[in-house]
């Protein structure tokens, strides 16, 4: 049974109304935008160049490949489906591994390549 709150007698189950400003005269308060100046790209599975936010030097980002949980459970369904001779596969596909990237000049852990 399904009901919809917005409907029934209890004020207290409704939204709040929103509450606008009031202007009294006078100057406009001032309105601030923050932009977020560290925000980084989103890392794909190749080198890219962007800003260490370690030691805020530009340079390109050093990859090394890693081994996860998937690429064991797709080594182990080949080997119980008796393709043994495949089982070292997953292990050099790079599309079987994760990508993590690293600063090339502080070598500080920068995230992990989006799928």
């Amino acid at each position: 049974m399904d009901v919809d709150l917005k409907c029934t007698a209890y004020p207290y189950l409704a939204p709040p109304e929103p509450v606008l400003p009031v202007h009294s005269g006078g100057p406009l308060p001032t309105s601030v935008l923050v932009i977020n100046a560290e925000a980084q790209p989103k890392l794909g599975p190749v080198a890219q160049i962007l800003c260490c936010p370690h030691c805020r030097r530009t340079m390109e980002s050093r990859l090394e490949p890693r081994v996860t949980k998937h690429t064991h459970a797709f080594a182990f369904a080949l080997c119980l489906t008796g393709l043994i001779c495949l089982v070292p596969l997953p292990y050099c596909l790079k599309s079987c591994q994760s990508v993590d990237h690293y600063c090339s000049q502080c070598n500080r852990f920068l995230g992990n390549a989006s799928s």
